[in-house]
């Protein structure tokens, strides 16, 4: 289950993007246009280097608002805590792409002339939709420089996502498990989900499928908080391992396939039944409390 934010916060947020960006850029091109038309500084702007120096300077103030306009929406937008150095790596590298692609755009627009002369007034109207296009491909690039860096470990060189294993999804929801109960026996801060993601070194959709498997099934509550951090839903001596593992292995079958989906002649389902059984005879007898509090061991080895 994806951890949405309340209305009211997502509403905001994007308000907030949406208007502090044009007006912080509106209001950079105002202030630099004034200066540059003020008469006073006229004479002084027409000296050399004066002109050259404060040209330059406008322009560099100009990228620097952009690039905090998109450092802004990066930082704020996102529905997951973004370190502000990943933010601003990527907003640097959308603000500099920006300002490239006006240069570019705007030298485009003006040899273009054959465009005016075959669709007339409708060619404004083609201009538009490439630069709208090009301003989402820009902002869109600076979100995944954004994200990769602060989560590199989703920079596979082989194609497609990595998966969890089953035997991995096992360890993991162990761990899981493991965590959040000696954080809540300890007294210690619960875990959130971005917490999880860092400490486990493991990636955020892989550990949500785990997290949502073992919340379904009544083993881990969310709180209400924000962000909603884990906890046990139960007593920890009522967590079985054998419960445990039987939901994080039929995790997902609901949604697809499931046993009854592939029947097997009765030989196949007798060996899988022994597996069963003795994956389930090895830990019917431990509950999550016995992996946080396991048992002395006998000095005489008995």
């Amino acid at each position: 289950m994806a951890q949405l934010r309340s209305f009211a916060r997502r509403f905001s947020g994007y308000l907030s993007v949406l208007l502090i960006g044009p007006v912080l850029l509106f209001s950079t091109i105002g202030l630099i246009s004034t200066i540059m038309g003020a008469a006073q500084l006229r004479p002084l702007l027409a000296l050399e280097p004066v002109g050259g120096a404060v040209y330059a300077l406008s322009q560099a103030i100009a990228v620097f608002f952009v690039i905090g306009v998109f450092v802004f929406a990066y930082y704020f937008a996102p529905n997951t805590k973004v370190r502000l150095s990943s933010a601003m790596t990527g907003g640097i590298a959308a603000g500099l792409l920006w300002e490239g692609a006006s240069w570019a755009f705007a030298a485009f627009a003006r040899i273009s002339t054959q465009y005016a002369a075959i669709y007339s007034s409708f060619a404004i109207f083609l201009l538009f939709l490439i630069w709208l296009y090009l301003n989402w491909l820009i902002l869109l690039l600076g979100a995944s420089i954004a994200f990769y860096t602060q989560h590199p470990e989703y920079l596979v060189l082989q194609p497609g996502e990595p998966r969890l294993s089953n035997r991995m999804r096992e360890r993991v929801a162990l761990m899981l498990m493991y965590m959040v109960g000696k954080t809540y026996q300890d007294g210690g801060a619960s875990w959130t989900f971005s917490r999880l993601t860092q400490q486990l070194d493991v990636p955020s959709y892989a550990l949500q499928m785990v997290l949502d498997a073992l919340e379904q099934d009544g083993l881990l509550v969310r709180t209400g908080d924000d962000p909603p951090a884990y906890l046990p839903s139960r007593d920890l001596g009522s967590i079985r391992l054998e419960e445990l593992l039987h939901t994080v292995r039929a995790a997902g079958e609901e949604q697809y396939l499931g046993p009854a989906a592939v029947p097997v002649p009765a030989e196949i389902e007798s060996v899988l039944a022994r597996i069963n059984l003795a994956i389930d005879g090895q830990v019917r007898d431990l509950t999550l409390r016995n992996l946080l509090t396991p048992a002395p061991q006998d000095p005489a080895g008995g």
